[in-house]
């Protein structure tokens, strides 16, 4: 995850941004399955 961020970050600066909001939120869900 964190090479995904870092290619996209030549992209603009709100790329990598919603991309370590979306990994938050996915491992958050993750999270709750597991439990």
């Amino acid at each position: 995850p964190l090479r995904t961020v870092g290619s996209l970050g030549g992209e603009g600066p709100l790329v990598p941004l919603k991309v370590k909001l979306l990994l938050v939120f996915i491992q958050i869900q993750i999270s709750k399955l597991d439990s």
